[in-house]
């Protein structure tokens, strides 16, 4: 199979005589000529500029490229793929074994047009055609209907020879399917879905939006192009306002929203787990409710903007339900139906606010309540170092050297939301004034549950405290009523050291460059501390050789894992899987002391997720 190229048209009417624009050509030929190498492989051809003093490479690259695309799930060929350049340049069909094969013209290896500042527009449209034919795609991608067209595609490798040889696989696309029901109105009434998808952050479960749809006519729904993960779906709120009959002194109606497969909040929905490729039905059918009007008035309200409000169903946040806020009276405002709920209102700007209030809406309008804001506080950081040696620190057997003036000096503290869902923001310590009691401070807290997270150089965190409270392994609360106890954290340099070595696989990569080629896989070692003894969970991305060393652990027990793809859920916190390892025997358990060196024996075995 062969491609052509086709060159955009040069208009015969376009001319650059006026000389105030040279510049502008001469920028544009930087960009082409600076960007070129950056995307290709260096090496080949030469050019020199103008004046004969600077050389730019022109990348060589193969003359052809052929490959697979193939189904990244069962790894059968995919026919009639389209396969193209990211610039639009190549493209061309798979055949029906998925073979594909790009064949670029031949070079022209003569002295380019001179591009020089001076040259018109004829001059510089000869040089980028020359430019054009010379280079070759650095990437090559794949989409077809019925798989996930995400991806940055897979790189053509520098080989040195004339033919580069490349596997693209294509991931198939989940899809979400059903019916709403809506009784008692018109057939052709539509109402919207939403979906969430369930992702980690350090192990914090959080669930992002990952799409809406709108109903057909005929009630059915479609979500597609979903990548394999765990969803929950809803329909989205909706108030029955029929312009032909809707009466603003009549009673309001409504649709409130319904979580699969038929629950009230988001909490209590049934999560949905779809493997690449597979279909999931759900049907739904919402309920008309008499909707009530809620007017809370705000205390403190922020001076300028617009603060956030959310609103749910009391104790269990989430998305569904909506207020707004109104800046003319300084109110939240809304409709809701029956139930009792929480409003939250804040803003997280340098003077951000927060407040929150419990409500219920019992078969009447809701006014008179009044929900303070209070303005976020700052949280004071003290850092103690507890232990101090000049020399090799991190295991008898080796680790760094260290100063003892210059270890624990680069901490970052941070406080993360707990909540799942992205309502508030993460803070970020910064140094605290000269004046400070604090050695750091924790600005613009706004009310709420959080995580603290800390790091150093050459160090572990050994404590942290918030008065009575331990923080390191807990949640910690921060009220609206003030600052309160400062966080009280303590550093040592004597952690122990873990060397080993993963035992990779052996494969070949179906992205190899040439026939018979491996690549090594991105392997990473889990840290996992088991009970709170220990120090936070680590992570290690291991070298190509499969030899790794980390130093200044916590002493305490923990599991050590391998795997050749990162497990964003695995936390000490999630029992459930660390248990799955557990019962399956996988990994291998360690109890580490201060200033200890731990060779692991064997090589660790890879781990597939249960």
């Amino acid at each position: 199979m062969n491609c052509t190229e086709t060159f955009l048209p040069h208009n015969a009417e376009l001319h650059w005589a006026d000389e105030r624009r040279a510049p502008r050509l001469a920028i544009l030929l930087g960009f082409c000529l600076v960007l070129a190498p950056r995307v290709m492989s260096q090496g080949g051809i030469t050019i020199q500029s103008g004046g004969g003093q600077t050389t730019y490479p022109i990348p060589a690259g193969p003359d052809s490229v052929r490959g697979t695309v193939i189904n990244g799930k069962t790894h059968e060929p995919i026919a009639k793929a389209l396969v193209y350049t990211p610039d639009n340049r190549y493209a061309v069909l798979t055949d029906d074994e998925g073979h594909f094969e790009f064949k670029f013209p031949p070079r022209d290896k003569s002295r380019p047009p001179d591009p020089g500042p001076s040259a018109d527009a004829e001059a510089y449209r000869k040089f980028q055609q020359w430019e054009r034919r010379n280079t070759r795609p650095g990437t090559v991608m794949a989409r077809k209907p019925g798989f996930l067209s995400e991806g940055g595609g897979v790189r053509v490798m520098e080989t040195g020879a004339e033919r580069a040889e490349i596997v693209i696989p294509l991931q198939p696309e989940a899809l979400i399917v059903g019916h709403v029901q809506l009784p008692g109105v018109d057939s052709t009434d539509r109402i919207q879905l939403q979906i969430y998808r369930q992702d980690f952050d350090d192990g914090q479960e959080k669930w992002n939006e990952a799409g809406y749809v709108t109903t057909w006519a005929s009630g059915e729904f479609r979500f597609s192009e979903l990548p394999a993960g765990t969803y929950k779906l809803f329909t989205v709120e909706r108030t029955e306002r029929d312009p032909v009959i809707f009466n603003p002194g009549n009673q309001l109606y409504g649709f409130p929203p319904v979580f699969y497969p038929n629950a009230d909040d988001f909490s209590s929905a049934t999560p949905i787990k779809l493997t690449a490729g597979a279909t999931f039905q759900a049907n739904l059918r919402v309920t008309r409710r008499e909707y009530y009007p809620v007017k809370i008035g705000v205390a403190n309200p922020p001076a300028a903007g617009y603060p956030r409000v959310e609103v749910y169903l009391r104790s269990h946040p989430g998305p569904g339900y909506s207020l707004g806020y109104d800046s003319a009276e300084q109110v939240v405002r809304g409709f809701l139906p029956d139930g009792g709920y929480t409003l939250d209102v804040f803003k997280q700007m340098e003077d951000g606010w927060s407040g929150s209030v419990n409500f219920a809406v019992r078969g009447r309008p809701v006014e008179g309540q009044v929900v303070t804001l209070y303005p976020n506080v700052s949280l004071g950081v003290n850092i103690t170092r507890g232990y101090t040696s000049i020399g090799s620190v991190g295991g008898a057997g080796g680790g760094s050297n260290i100063d003892g003036d210059t270890w624990g000096r680069n901490v970052t503290v941070g406080l993360w939301p707990t909540e799942q869902f992205a309502m508030r923001q993460a803070v970020i310590a910064q140094p605290a004034p000269s004046d400070s009691d604090f050695g750091f401070v924790l600005n613009n807290v706004a009310a709420g549950t959080y995580w603290l997270r800390i790091s150093a150089n050459d160090c572990y965190v050994a404590a942290a405290m918030r008065g009575e409270a331990e923080v390191l392994h807990h949640s910690l609360t921060v009220g609206a009523e003030g600052a309160g106890a400062p966080i009280e954290v303590t550093l040592r340099n004597d952690g122990a050291e873990v060397v080993g070595r993963v035992q990779l696989p052996e494969y070949a990569s179906p992205l190899k460059t040439g026939p018979g080629a491996a690549a090594v896989p991105q392997v990473f070692v889990y840290i996992v501390p088991l009970g709170e003894t220990a120090g936070p969970q680590r992570r290690v991305d291991v070298p190509q050789d499969g030899v790794f060393d980390e130093t200044q652990i916590a002493p305490g027990t923990y599991r050590i894992l391998a795997f050749d793809n990162l497990i964003p859920q695995l936390d000490p916190a999630n029992t459930e899987l660390l248990h799955k390892f557990e019962v399956i025997g996988k990994g291998v358990v360690v109890e580490l002391s201060p200033k200890q060196t731990l060779r692991l024996p064997s090589p660790l075995a890879l781990v597939s997720e249960p």
